[in-house]
Formats: structure tokens, C-alpha cells, sequence
């Protein structure tokens, strides 16, 4: 392999079939032996040995371990900007900084954020994804926060992630998907699915849709759209139309 990791994460965005060869463990085996015990970099410590991870958390490891490699030997810090902000309960910031190829989300403190004597304080957690977010939806279950995460790479795809005890942990991954409008537990709603612009929902558990129209809107689809009671609402640029759950089709 003679891609680095840069080129190889451009390359991955190219088709579905690079995308899943790309979560090969073999191929980060490789990229670790040469990118990280090659140049002596101290590998990101975690919980399971490197023979029990997946190849996605050994890529996700890896490219964490780069960036903290990269931040060592250089003052400059890589470019990106905040592409989704959202407060949560009045107690916790999440911050999503995006590059063109990748992002960071971050959980933060608010009082930690006001009180701190520091310039810089550090954030409660973080995790990686594999292009840049584009936006986001939470949906507070409990005392588990979950967040389904809208990345616009070159294969749109929806990242479901949980925050237990200030820690993120991923549930799902939804490809094909785009134009997040809202979350309620299981169900996500959306206004392009595979492509085709008809609203829908979408299990994210159970991994089914609902299509609320058989036809293309020539309208532009659905501008918001909002669960609640069995019901759902959703508003197209002149019209207000409410589903029951199973899809049944009502205009008010």
C-alpha cells in the first residue's frame, strides 16, 4: 500500500465498494505497522488489545493517534471550522468541527466552560467521523443522550451516537440518507432517502423506512417535519400535510 492516510481517506469517498474495503482491519494492521511502530508514535491507549478491535475502531484509533502526532510536531493546528453547535439540558455544549475530509465532535462542559481559569479547557469527550458534518438532531432518552449526526461525504450517511456517562458510543450507521429533519427515540425523519427526494422515516434499530409519499415532490420536499403522539407533521413550501404512524396520509 502505498496511499498515506490522507489520500486513502479521500480515496475511501470514491464508491461504496473502496468505502468497505477501506474498514478492512487488515489495511489499518498495515497502516499501523507502518505509520505508527515505524515512526515510534505513542499508540492512543484503550481498553481492548489491538487483536480485539474491528477494523473501524482500529482506523478510528489510528487516525487519532496521527492527529495527536501531528499536534506534537507542529504549532499550526489543522483547518477547521464548527459546523454544528447544540446545547443540551442547560448543562452540556456539543461541538462539531469539520475539515473537508473529516470532523470532530466534542462534549463540553457549560459550567466547566464559564468557570474555568484556564484559556483552554479541555472537553469532557470526543469522537471522530469520517467526513464533515453537515448537521445534527438530539433526542434526550433518560439520562442517555443520543444524537443522530448528518455527514456530507461523498456517500451521504446519517452516525447515530449515544453520550452515557460523558462518553460517546456509536449505535448506527445509516448510508444513503440526507436532509435530517428531526429525531424521536428510534425514528428519524428525512427528506431524501437513497437519493430520491420524498420524505420519510426511519427506524434506525429495526433498520426499515416509511415512505410518506409514492411520488417525487416537485415542490422540494419537505422543509420541516416533526413526531409526536403518533402523529407526524410535515411542512412542504404551501402545504401542511399529518401522517398517522403507520404512513396513512391526511392534509389539513
Amino acid at each position: 500500500m502505498t496511499l498515506d492516510v490522507a489520500s486513502l481517506l479521500r480515496f475511501r469517498q470514491s464508491c461504496k465498494y473502496v468505502y468497505t474495503v477501506s474498514l478492512t482491519k487488515q489495511l489499518w494492521l498495515n497502516v499501523y505497522l507502518r505509520d505508527i511502530t515505524a515512526q515510534h508514535l505513542p499508540f492512543a491507549p484503550y481498553w481492548k488489545k489491538i487483536d480485539a478491535l474491528s477494523g473501524k475502531q482500529l482506523k478510528d484509533l489510528i487516525l487519532h493517534t496521527l492527529r495527536l502526532g501531528l499536534s506534537s510536531r507542529t504549532s499550526i493546528a489543522p483547518a477547521a471550522s464548527v459546523t454544528w453547535v447544540r446545547l443540551v439540558q442547560s448543562q452540556w455544549l456539543l461541538v462539531a468541527s469539520s475539515d473537508d475530509i473529516t470532523s470532530v465532535i466534542t462534549l463540553w462542559s457549560v459550567t466547566s466552560l464559564l468557570t474555568s481559569n484556564t484559556r483552554s479547557p479541555a472537553p469532557l469527550a470526543e469522537a471522530f467521523l469520517p467526513a464533515p458534518v453537515a448537521t445534527g438532531k438530539v433526542d434526550v432518552v433518560g439520562s442517555c443522550v443520543v444524537l443522530a449526526l448528518e455527514l456530507c461525504g461523498r456517500i451521504p450517511q446519517i452516525e447515530i451516537l449515544s453520550i452515557v456517562k460523558t462518553l460517546f458510543s456509536r449505535l448506527q450507521t445509516l448510508h444513503d440518507l440526507a436532509h435530517l429533519l428531526f429525531l424521536k427515540g428510534d425514528y428519524l425523519g428525512l427528506s431524501v432517502a437513497n437519493n430520491i427526494n420524498i420524505p420519510c422515516i426511519v427506524n434506525w434499530k429495526e433498520l426499515y423506512i416509511i415512505k410518506l409519499r409514492t411520488l417525487l415532490d416537485l415542490q422540494g420536499g419537505a422543509a420541516a417535519m416533526y413526531m409526536a403522539d403518533g402523529w407526524i407533521a410535515v411542512l412542504r413550501r404551501s402545504v401542511l400535510e399529518a401522517y398517522t404512524h403507520d404512513g396513512h396520509h391526511y392534509t389539513t
